[in-house]
């Protein structure tokens, strides 16, 4: 690795915060409560603090600014996961020692993986609410009317 590529490391390990248990505590009390209150437009370090009622040692800390004003992180945590477990089941599948077995398992696993992860569609029926109707109603629809 040569100078500019360790340089690049220093700076991306540094950007990343690694919270502590009692932080990801307070991360979670204070997107609860933004979430339940009647607060309006992005969350700042100060409404962290008035929220939480208490201040937070590391405010001038920007990695974990970034981190705690991020409220999509679980999201982005699980999609980081989900795109490791389907480069490992890739891996499996083309290595030529891997028993076929383990492939139909880790098929079956992906397969359970995009349904899981495709958007459920709603089915709508022609008939929807008729049940619902008056017979004057039904007798309009049968009419044409």
């Amino acid at each position: 690795m040569n100078r500019d590529e360790q340089r690049g490391m220093v700076s991306i390990m540094k950007s990343v915060y690694y919270p502590s248990v009692n932080e990801r505590k307070q991360k979670a009390r204070f997107w609860r409560l933004w979430n339940d209150g009647p607060t309006k437009g992005e969350p700042t370090i100060a409404a962290v603090e008035d929220i939480l009622d208490e201040s937070l040692k590391k405010k001038t800390d920007p990695a974990f600014v970034a981190w705690i004003l991020n409220a999509q992180e679980a999201v982005e945590q699980v999609n980081a996961a989900y795109g490791v477990v389907m480069e490992r089941i890739l891996d499996m599948a083309m290595d030529p020692e891997t028993k076929n077995g383990d492939i139909l398992k880790a098929a079956s696993v992906l397969g359970d993986m995009i349904k899981y992860n495709a958007p459920k569609q709603e089915t709508k029926y022609l008939d929807a609410g008729i049940a619902d109707m008056s017979e004057e109603e039904l007798d309009k629809l049968l009419e044409g009317k």
